[in-house]
């Protein structure tokens, strides 16, 4: 079966991290998501991949054709951002008359899912649609099915759903009678054409099967702290390797992946699951917590604690510098001093902005999401659920409560107080 990935979203919800990346191509325990989503499709019987693009699509071709997959790719531009409905139809335009594996871009699955929605679709013939159990319902669509069969999807429901309710997971097999209905539903309210749409056309008119996946059978990644959601999840699957350098007095425990051409120095520790990736330095004595993923030639100095966060290429935090909990883009510097908050004294759930409005990130313990070519100066402090924007500096000694636009310089003002001795 040829399948489909739908990559052309902006992924606004994920600024300032996107600003330069699609979301498919942010990094999640040691590759891209869209590495992930491509490893799922590796084990099933994958005939032909189509990637649906956008803006970025350069990052995300220049990926795929690095990777030595078993099936062969190709790309699709949606000019527009028309919605996933419209996308789909892109698709259906270059495979005529076939069916459809499509996932979305933001939604990693697990292998096993793949293969039982595929076998699901060899026994029976039916188009189908993943559906999950979930704690939070934001941002996904209402599955209500009987017998197995879909009735419809409904999105932001009125009235507070049952606990036992299932969401749209964002993966389907969809048949060419389905996909005709991408061209005949009306635009929606938000100006898109939507797949959810033309899946309720086709729902009236005939038979949808409703494949149950568990909570732990897929991740999506809606906000930054997914990402780390996400990568806490798939490191708690990983195999000790240490290809690195390690040098004497460094304390390792747990599985840790250390890979080649990285180097941990004396007095250091390393709390796994944790990776370490190519280029990397630790140390001399660092401590890197569980969940930590530091990407290709980040620097963690002396006397620093990175603990679960993910810390992008390039990125240095060279000494006496806490961050936890916390998303830190490419090319940043943390100035000596440099202290992330992830806790609020009232212990409550953080809270940080998306869209201009204030939202429950649902941790107790959550800390900044930074944008790339970032630098802090000495001293400085990031309160919990902040932001900077990409480019920004932060004088030595602020004090960060707020969020920082890109490409700005922020300084505080200190008064001086003369006191004659």
């Amino acid at each position: 079966m040829k399948a489909v990935i739908l990559a052309a979203g902006k992924g606004v919800r994920l600024q300032p991290l996107t600003e330069n990346r699609p979301k498919q191509m942010l990094p999640v325990a040691g590759k891209p998501i869209l590495g992930h989503i491509l490893d799922a499709l590796r084990s099933v019987d994958v005939e032909h991949l189509l990637v649906v693009v956008g803006d970025m699509a350069q990052a995300i071709k220049g990926y795929v054709e690095s990777l030595s997959l078993p099936f062969p790719a190709e790309y699709i531009q949606q000019r527009d951002p028309r919605g996933t409905g419209h996308a789909a139809a892109l698709a259906a335009e270059r495979i005529r008359g076939e069916p459809l594996l499509l996932l979305y871009g933001d939604v990693i699955p697990s292998p096993n899912l793949i293969e039982r929605i595929l076998e699901r679709y060899e026994e029976h013939g039916l188009p189908l649609i993943a559906a999950s159990e979930a704690d939070d319902l934001e941002g996904f669509g209402v599955v209500e099915s009987s017998d197995g069969l879909l009735d419809r999807i409904v999105e932001k429901p009125s009235s507070p759903p049952a606990p036992e309710v299932l969401i749209n997971v964002g993966i389907y097999v969809l048949t060419p009678e389905v996909l005709k209905k991408t061209g005949e539903v009306e635009v929606s309210p938000r100006g898109e054409i939507e797949l959810t749409d033309a899946l309720n056309a086709s729902a009236r008119g005939g038979k949808i099967g409703v494949v149950q996946a568990s909570r732990e059978e897929w991740i999506h990644i809606g906000y930054p702290w997914d990402l780390l959601r996400a990568n806490m999840r798939l490191l708690s699957g990983i195999h000790t390797s240490i290809l690195g350098e390690v040098e004497g007095d460094v304390r390792i425990s747990g599985p840790v992946i250390i890979r080649e051409g990285s180097l941990i120095r004396a007095g250091s520790t390393i709390e796994g699951p944790a990776l370490i990736g190519e280029g990397s330095k630790v140390g001399p004595n660092a401590y890197i917590r569980r969940f930590t993923f530091l990407d290709r030639n980040v620097r963690v100095g002396n006397a620093c604690e990175v603990k679960n966060s993910i810390i992008m290429e390039g990125t240095r935090i060279p000494h006496f510098s806490y961050v936890g909990d916390s998303v830190i883009g490419c090319d940043c510097n943390l100035g000596a001093g440099t202290m992330v908050a992830n806790l609020r004294f009232d212990e409550a759930h953080v809270k940080s902005t998306v869209k201009g409005e204030r939202v429950s990130t649902g941790e107790r313990k959550f800390g900044a999401v930074i944008g790339d070519n970032v630098r802090t100066g000495i001293n400085v402090s990031l309160m919990p659920g902040v932001k900077i924007g990409c480019g920004s500096w932060i004088g030595p000694g602020t004090v960060v409560s707020r969020d920082i636009p890109p490409r700005v310089f922020v300084t505080s003002e200190q008064k001086l107080k003369y006191v004659k001795l």
